[in-house]
């Protein structure tokens, strides 16, 4: 049967039938796999393209930071050429003024440094500072036409928009934290209106309302006001602290009360700063100042104290009228809040922290007698009207908040609050 023509034929058939099949099959396949090639060789060049586009996006973009990278070079440049401008023209008009030349552009050249200073500060916090930096070539054209008048008043101006600027992120740097730590007093004794001498937790009425006011009130002739500080050198980071009870005690004090503004290490906006404060203080232990360069800031209150008399206090309300004479005490503050018998911290721009209710602290005075108080619910507007109210003729807004803390004759009274980088504190004379 293998011989025969049928089967012979049915075998050619059949093999032709799977070579057509197997070639019917691989060119499916092929058309298939190059369907699946071109779909993808079209994918590639959609992404080729968006690529493309991409890199020429960043090309622009690159070429645009590059211009103004080059520009903001060629701007510093241009300042840095004026302020080497504005000090060789110091030293050549210094050298051949006159007396009373001299002393103008003195004057003059120590404001343009203190604006220096002020402009690095405010760079160095995340401030913009580039408007009143652009100024700085326009600086030197008038200090090399001697224009020293008017140069004086640009200067002036730039550096109060420059501490107001500054004085408002401190204040609102902290808004939050603030509001939510609160001290709460110590029990006092029963609420009274007046207080003669010693310590009390009087109620205070004011034409703004009625305020509870834990209060210190000693005569002047009487006591030694001491301001110190935790740190013996200026600091800017992982400053050191004491208790109030701390400060008390190491110098022999009966009284204290918290200090100036600082930034206290449970706040995120202090990394870094941490228990830092910018304002000056005379150390009184030390006998030198802390923060000396802060004393040429502008609206910046500051409370000073001499030993030899109980009339030598003395009250700073507008910096810088403050002219470093002997001193055994000091403190700078913002703000002022009453000055010659009238309420002045209307005057400056509070920040809304500022004029939120809470925990304030304050020291004032008059002809005759000291008070530091500390009051609740109260904003730094109110403070004022309080301080007032109790008769000081003269007073300075403190700290607040978290970091109210009052001690008298052996035990707190408020606090003790957080520890403090600088405190007052008052010896028995």
């Amino acid at each position: 049967m293998k011989g025969t023509p049928h089967y012979r034929f049915l075998v050619s058939f059949l093999t032709r039938a799977i070579l057509i099949l197997t070639v019917t099959a691989t060119v499916s396949s092929l058309i298939f796999i190059n369907r699946k090639v071109i779909q993808q060789a079209q994918l590639v060049e959609t992404q080729l393209t968006a690529l493309s586009g991409d890199i020429q996006t960043l090309n622009t973009d690159y070429q645009e930071l590059s211009y103004e990278s080059h520009l903001a070079s060629l701007n510093t440049y241009s300042i840095e050429q004026s302020k080497q401008k504005i000090e060789q023209e110091y030293q050549k008009i210094k050298s051949e003024a006159s007396s009373e030349k001299l002393q103008e552009i003195e004057g003059v050249f120590t404001a343009y440094k203190k604006a220096l200073d002020k402009i690095e500060r405010n760079t160095n916090q995340g401030l913009a500072t580039t408007e009143i930096q652009n100024q700085i070539p326009s600086w030197g054209e008038k200090f090399l036409n001697q224009k020293f008048d008017e140069l004086l008043n640009t200067i002036n101006s730039s550096s109060s928009t420059l501490d107001q600027e500054y004085q408002t992120l401190l204040a609102e740097q902290t808004a939050a934290e603030r509001a939510r730590q609160q001290p709460t007093p110590t029990t006092a004794p029963a609420l009274s209106t007046q207080l003669t001498k010693g310590y009390a937790q009087i109620s205070v009425s004011t034409e703004r309302g009625t305020f509870i006011v834990n209060l210190i009130k000693h005569p002047l002739n009487e006591i030694r006001v001491l301001t110190l500080t935790a740190n013996n050198e200026n600091c800017a980071n992982n400053c050191p602290t004491k208790s109030l009870a701390q400060y008390v005690s190491e110098n022999s004090g009966f009284a204290g009360i918290h200090g100036s503004y600082f930034c206290p290490p449970d706040y995120a906006t202090c990394t870094n700063k941490t228990n830092s404060y910018d304002f000056a203080v005379y150390n009184s232990a030390l006998g030198k100042w802390l923060n000396e360069n802060s004393l040429g800031w502008t609206n910046m209150g500051l409370l000073t104290f001499a030993e030899t008399q109980a009339s030598l206090q003395n009250f700073y309300v507008y910096e810088p009228e403050y002219t470093t004479p002997s001193v055994t005490a000091a403190i700078q503050n913002y703000p002022s809040l009453v000055y010659n018998n009238q309420i002045v911290a209307g005057n400056f721009n509070l920040t809304s922290y500022q004029e939120t209710k809470g925990y304030r602290g304050a020291i004032g005075f008059n002809n005759t007698t000291l008070f530091l108080a500390i009051t609740s619910n109260t904003s730094v507007s109110d403070l004022a009207y309080v301080m007032k109210a109790l008769g000081a003729s003269y007073s300075l807004n403190l700290d607040g908040g978290g970091s109210s803390a009052m001690y008298y004759q052996g035990s707190y009274r408020v606090g003790p609050g957080r520890s403090l980088p600088n405190a007052i504190v008052l010896q028995n004379r």
